[in-house]
């Protein structure tokens, strides 16, 4: 088994008959999933996606706090928070923590470390928009 490690991140590969195995270790902190999910909301990802703050657990935002800060917060409590695509409202998704984390995961895979690719994998498990 081949191991490699390429920015902190330790590659373990598997050769199979017409197939290949690829398994990941990566540590990802709180502090740079908030990086990815800002940086997705506000800028990357925003010429397709948008943030429903209406649902409930969006009364307890303090004042102040951007959009896409606390809606970091609600995915680190475990909460999701569902996204829309600005020119359909009502197509929306649902984004978990877990869900974000794969997507993460595929874009490494894919060499991309956007975050607007890792929000697109994380919802649709391949890119969808631009």
């Amino acid at each position: 088994m081949d191991m490699y490690v390429k920015n902190g991140c330790t590659y373990s590969l598997r050769k199979e008959i017409r197939e290949r195995t690829f398994n990941v270790v990566c540590k990802i902190t709180p502090e740079q999933i908030e990086d990815i999910v800002v940086d997705a909301l506000e800028c990357e990802s925003n010429y397709w996606v948008g943030v429903n703050n209406t649902t409930p657990e969006w009364v307890q935002k303090p004042h102040g706090l951007p959009v896409s800060q606390y809606a970091c917060q609600l995915l680190l409590e475990g909460k999701a928070v569902t996204l829309f695509d600005i020119e359909d409202e009502d197509e929306e998704w649902e984004l978990t923590l877990l869900k974000l984390l794969d997507g993460i995961g595929m874009a490494l895979m894919d060499d991309d470390d956007s975050a607007d690719a890792c929000l697109q994998y994380a919802l649709f498990g391949k890119i969808v928009y631009g």
